[in-house]
């Protein structure tokens, strides 16, 4: 299974990241920007903070319109035959392709990517560094850059994208980018290891150049202001197939470096339940498939989520013990609500709480949602903000602690987790706004309210 990683960063004192910005496969999500003017084509550096969704896609980080023979840097390689998707992948054009040793396959995991082009360096071997997490990558294959030579990016006129091209397009949420133009830069200037050794952001304080660029993804007021530079250069990005409208399109994320928020996993889950949408979407056939979260809910805080669905068959959505069984309809390690268009119920452990009861059946667009409390176990399932109790009746009260629906182990870990039969579900544990507040003293789930 996939849990809450090291290397997922969890915030602290320290420099903090506000927004992110999620790309999504399924709208061909990316950003763009042609140069009206060369900048340093010899030398440049490019940072940025990439959180993975698909693990078996093939999708543009950064590139300069690769397909007409520009440089693309990607999850996977552009080839796409026989070329592992969780390694990076960097090609330029009619020089060649490398990739990473190393593979980078944690879906809760936010990455620290730092690209640094040089041709004016007189080894070959210094004339294209990657690093990731400020560990410089063993770079397998051949990229023959020639000395003093000008290439792709910062050329005027030629299209430059982030988050995906050409039909290269993946699940990534991407954060605190920043391109410095004609400066060849260690990841000093834009990470550091904290007391814990962990790698975590530090604002880059250095100049820009003509075509370098700040992307904080900050202001939300439209789609146009979300793309914004603010390096103080006016390298404005435009923003394609990137929504601000409210509800499960939203885009603009408060998932980051410094407060990772829970997402469903790509690893941790049955076959035959599919992810979509940086991981925050959730469908399968006719058979039952279970996919957990990334993070548990165990502890001394109170948590809530909430799961949008589309017109379907069944839903089922709660939470599940560490050895649930996730193809199974009903698993025996977990509680959680099970419902159809006609009834629904709550189950414990595999049997039903109350009997099958007409008021707990679904509809498109119905928000489910679960309060749990890790203090005391207590735990509630809700609709459309009507809160169910332990008979099946609507008296349920999270905020007051009142007329539970089930009673947990405290020492047991417990997954958020989701069942969608023939249905879609659109999670949500907090990264985007709510459809429901939450209940009184009730919060996301992320690491900065992890005990």
């Amino acid at each position: 299974m996939s849990v809450l990683s090291n290397a997922a960063v969890v915030g602290g004192a320290g420099y903090q990241i506000d927004n992110s910005l999620r790309f999504r496969a399924s709208g061909s999500a990316r950003l763009s920007r042609t140069p009206g003017s060369a900048g340093n084509r010899k030398t440049w550096t490019w940072s940025g903070w990439v959180k993975r969704g698909s693990l078996s896609q093939t999708g543009t980080i950064w590139g300069s319109n690769f397909a007409s023979g520009g440089f693309g840097m990607a999850f996977g390689n552009y080839s796409g035959v026989g070329v592992n998707p969780q390694v990076i992948g960097i090609t330029l054009c009619c020089v060649g392709t490398v990739t990473t040793n190393e593979v980078f396959r944690d879906p809760s995991a936010w990455y620290h990517l730092v690209a640094r082009f040089d041709s004016t360096q007189s080894s070959q071997a210094d004339r294209f560094r990657l690093y990731v997490n400020g560990a410089q990558q063993t770079l397998s294959g051949n990229l023959n850059v020639t000395q003093n030579a000008d290439y792709h990016i910062n050329e005027s006129s030629r299209l430059h994208v982030i988050g995906g091209e050409s039909g290269y397009y993946n699940d990534f949420y991407m954060a605190e980018i920043n391109h410095v133009d004609g400066q060849s830069l260690t990841p000093s200037y834009f990470g550091e290891q904290n007391s814990d050794g962990v790698w975590v952001p530090k604002k880059y304080t250095g100049t820009y150049g003509t075509n370098g660029f700040y992307l904080p993804f900050n202001d939300a007021t439209s789609t146009t202001t979300l793309g914004y530079d603010r390096s103080g250069n006016g390298n404005n990005w435009t923003c394609n197939n990137i929504s601000l409208t409210a509800g499960v399109t939203y885009d603009h994320m408060e998932d980051t470096p410094t407060n990772n928020y829970c997402t469903l996993s790509p690893i941790d889950k049955n076959s035959n339940a599919s992810l979509s949408d940086a991981n925050l979407t959730a469908a399968n056939g006719a058979n039952h498939a279970w996919a957990n979260g990334t993070q548990i809910v165990t502890g001394s805080e109170k948590y809530y989520f909430e799961c949008k669905i589309s017109a379907g068959t069944v839903i089922g959505f709660g939470l599940l013990g560490a050895g649930a069984n996730k193809a199974s309809a009903n698993p025996t390690d977990g509680y959680y609500f099970y419902c159809s268009s006609s009834n629904g119920a709550v189950y414990a452990n595999g049997s039903a709480i109350f009997t099958v009861n007409a008021t707990w059946g679904s509809a498109a667009n119905d928000i489910l949602q679960v309060a749990y409390d890790g203090t005391t176990g207590k735990f509630w399932i809700g609709k459309n903000n009507t809160w169910c109790d332990s008979t099946g009746g609507t008296s349920g009260n999270p905020g007051s602690g009142t007329n539970v629906v089930a009673t947990l182990s405290t020492s047991a870990q417990w997954f958020p987790s989701v069942n969608a039969n023939s249905l879609t579900a659109y999670l949500n544990f907090g990264q985007r706004p709510f459809a429901f507040s939450p209940p009184t003293g009730f919060k996301p789930l992320c690491t900065s309210n992890l005990p």
